[in-house]
Order: C-alpha cells, then structure tokens, then sequence
C-alpha cells in the first residue's frame, strides 16, 4: 500500500546582493523572497515545479541564484542536515562577533 502522506517544500537560493540564505514566499502574484524560513510558502509535489519556474525568473532578474526545492517538515523545519544548518544561519561567528586570531602576524 503507498504511503498517502503528502510531501511538502520550500525554495531555497540566496540573495545575489549579500549571499544571504533566502526562501521564497508569493506576494501579489509574484515571488518575494525571505530570510526566515517559517515565512517561506509551502509548495506540494505536483506544484514544486511551477515554483522553481517562478524562482529561475529571479534568477534571470539578478534577486536570487541557486534556487532549488527542500523537502520539509508540517512546520516547516527542513529534513536535511545541510538545509537545517542552512535555516538557522551560520555556524561560525563572524563580523563583529568574529573571535580575534590567535596569530597577531596573520592578517587578511
């Protein structure tokens, strides 16, 4: 018997201006894009196309590169390990909250 549970995404890509990790979320019949996950659209199988359809169109515009589908949770939380390290920033601090390097002659 086939599993009658539905699969669900989100797509993903980054923003072309910062890098940042964005997800994208329609708005007046257009895409839009957002860094926090849980304001992401949802987007079932038979619709996941259509989406990354919409998404390239970002790309050919200069928003977004990379844009690609996640499968996710009900809530959606991803289920990969790279997408969940992806949606909740980085690992290592950086900018102001970088650690100062341990060798004063290296710089950058």
């Amino acid at each position: 018997m086939a599993d009658s549970q539905e699969t669900y995404y989100v797509i993903t890509a980054n923003r072309l201006v910062e890098g940042d990790v964005v997800y994208m979320a329609e708005k007046d019949g257009g895409a839009t894009w957002v860094t926090d996950i849980a304001n992401a659209d949802t987007f079932p199988t038979e619709e996941r196309g259509g989406a990354i359809i919409q998404a390239e169109g970002c790309v050919q515009s200069n928003v977004v590169i990379g844009p690609y589908a996640v499968e996710i949770t009900g809530k959606n939380a991803p289920l990969g390990t790279k997408e969940k390290i992806r949606s909740e920033g980085p690992t290592v601090p950086h900018g102001g909250h970088a650690m100062p390097s341990v060798n004063p002659d290296y710089s950058i």
